[in-house]
């Protein structure tokens, strides 16, 4: 009799596990992460801005990378999902990213010696709004979902100063100052996903999205430099225009599993 018990008690656990609304409800949160590697599993970012991948024209040669968007600014964004009912929901990723680097060097040549510091700075901003309709599975777990996002991305003007002192006779030192325009990107995007929810907080799934996007980088740069040695300045200014844009349909699909966590 106990046996039996025992055996009628661990069936309806079962049946209380594999059937139970695991999906979320009106009002759930979900935040979204991307898994990445098999050997080292671990949680990154969700995703990236449209000024991701991205190179820009560098005339003046102070950007690292190549110019790479990347490289200047990561473009990581979290993601997050706010339930309307249990079919609806809003999505919405964000990214604030930016970049203040600091260097210093110091060399000398006979009894003379440079100090040279240089100083970078970029801001970028990234947001992506939209909508997902959610629908009924046969499998109780699986949750297959179609939607379209708006997405926008901003790279704010792009700094770099250096100045340069030598305690020669007469004294020497620079000042290069470089400022050049940043960029923007728009994407609109068609997005097909779904969610495997192995428990009633925790899922995992793939997205795939289709779209047209834009971008524009670059535009109108200054060098402004000024040099002094003892009594005497000498000043200079560069200024020209460099810009590339990109735009058109794309396809694109996660580079892991998305994963996405309830409460």
């Amino acid at each position: 009799m106990k046996k039996i018990i025992l055996s009628v008690v661990a069936l309806m656990c079962f049946a209380s596990f594999g059937f139970s609304q695991l999906k979320p409800e009106a009002g759930s949160i979900g935040l979204g992460f991307r898994i990445n590697g098999i050997a080292n599993t671990a949680f990154s970012n969700w995703g990236n801005t449209g000024l991701s991948g991205m190179t820009m024209s560098d005339p003046l040669g102070i950007l690292p990378g190549g110019g790479s968007v990347d490289a200047l600014v990561p473009q990581e964004m979290f993601f997050g999902r706010y339930y309307l009912s249990s079919d609806m929901a809003l999505r919405v990723g964000l990214g604030i990213n930016s970049i203040s680097t600091k260097g210093n060097t110091v060399d000398s040549v006979g009894t003379a010696i440079t100090t040279t510091d240089t100083k970078m700075s970029a801001f970028s901003f990234g947001l992506n709004v939209g909508v997902e309709k959610h629908f009924a599975s046969a499998a109780e777990k699986l949750d297959p979902y179609m939607g379209v996002q708006v997405g926008f991305s901003s790279l704010g003007a792009i700094k770099m100063e250096t100045n340069s002192n030598t305690n020669s006779d007469p004294a020497v030192s620079s000042t290069d100052v470089i400022e050049m325009a940043g960029g923007s990107a728009f994407g609109l995007d068609l997005i097909a996903g779904f969610n495997y929810f192995f428990t009633d907080n925790f899922s995992l799934g793939a997205e795939f999205s289709w779209g047209y996007g834009t971008a524009s980088l670059g535009g109108d740069y200054t060098q402004n430099t000024s040099n002094t040695a003892g009594a005497t300045t000498v000043n200079s200014e560069v200024r020209g225009t460099a810009k590339v844009s990109a735009g058109g349909l794309r396809v694109g699909s996660t580079t892991g599993v998305n994963a996405s966590i309830f409460f």
